[in-house]
């Protein structure tokens, strides 16, 4: 079972990060990768529970879990979406290897910038997806400071995100 969930979690974010990459090519955006890296989380959190666990039962603790990724994805998504779609060029990182690829630039394009992240995300995603593969049980007293934790993060990520675009 949690070789399924770590199987079709991958292919779930592999299948998300080559659409995208398909979508980046017809605008010619490569960071469209930054936009969609919140996101690709949740995407392969729910393809490795839906695809790979689908008679787990969501308990409190998986619950959870979805939540703080989903509100984490989702104002990031916001966030990045918004810097991006405020300019009209591509963002100077990918433009400059776009034209230091020369003919190759697809194929690396694909390679270095939409796989090797969802690959990355994979690795990162590993504890949220065991999470998804174990049985179901209680949350443990420590769900209560790690909630806190993960609150503070968010809004200090939030605030100096913001305070980030009043610079710039």
């Amino acid at each position: 079972m949690v070789g399924e969930v770590f199987l079709f979690s991958g292919i779930s974010a592999w299948l998300f990060f080559s659409a995208a990459f398909i979508f980046a090519l017809a605008m010619k955006r490569n960071d469209l990768a930054d936009v969609i890296w919140g996101p690709g989380f949740l995407v392969a959190m729910v393809g490795g529970w839906l695809l790979g666990n689908p008679s787990r039962a969501m308990d409190l603790r998986m619950v959870l879990a979805f939540l703080f990724v989903g509100a984490w994805a989702i104002r990031l998504f916001l966030h990045i979406g918004q810097r991006a779609t405020s300019h009209t060029a591509e963002d100077i990182r990918y433009a400059q290897w776009r034209s230091e690829w020369g003919r190759h630039w697809i194929w690396r394009s694909y390679l270095q910038v939409f796989f090797l992240q969802g690959v990355f995300q994979q690795v990162i995603c590993l504890p949220l997806l065991w999470i998804v593969a174990s049985s179901p049980r209680e949350i443990g007293v420590w769900v209560y400071p790690a909630a806190l934790f993960w609150g503070g993060g968010l809004l200090i990520e939030a605030v100096a995100d913001e305070q980030l675009r009043r610079f710039k």
